[in-house]
């Protein structure tokens, strides 16, 4: 925040940044790319007598889509989150399926963990998950009240 004693004016700078994954309510996970930057400035007189506001938006162009509804491999029941990994592979927390898929960057299935139930590794309606820098995978396992975490075991 800067204040001018001057003109008496207070200016706030704000940058929002959105995932360029997106799921849908039509079951399906869809990759936006952005082109651009998403800018918000407001600019308030002291004691809000008035405002300006100078908007910049990022252009999100469509690139690439997979699923459908159902229970099968690379098909969702309501998927309600994504997290990219390093490498680039997304992982899909699939709710009412009850267990999180692993995809590509380009959307081919390359596995998935989970079934309904309380024991670990096990979910009732996942709604969240994120990667952290070094791999880790954490699902936010919500009617369970918890959250697990798993590391990825690299394959021998």
């Amino acid at each position: 925040m800067e204040f001018g004693w001057g003109k008496m004016m207070m200016s706030l700078s704000v940058k929002i940044s959105l995932k360029s994954y997106n799921v849908s309510r039509e079951n399906g996970v869809a990759r936006y790319v952005p082109i651009g930057t998403l800018a918000l400035i407001l600019v308030f007189p002291l004691f809000f007598a008035g405002a300006t506001a100078v908007e910049h938006r990022e252009t999100y162009t469509f690139e690439l889509k997979w699923g459908n509804y159902g229970t099968g491999y690379g098909e969702f029941n309501n998927p309600y989150d994504v997290a990219v990994d390093n490498s680039g592979n997304v992982y899909v927390a699939d709710t009412y399926n009850h267990r999180i898929q692993k995809f590509s960057n380009e959307g081919n299935f390359i596995g998935s963990w989970g079934s309904l139930g309380s024991n670990d590794g096990q979910f009732r309606t996942p709604k969240g998950v994120a990667v952290d820098a070094e791999g880790n995978i954490y699902v936010a396992d919500t009617k369970n009240n918890r959250v697990q975490k798993f590391q990825v075991e690299p394959r021998v």
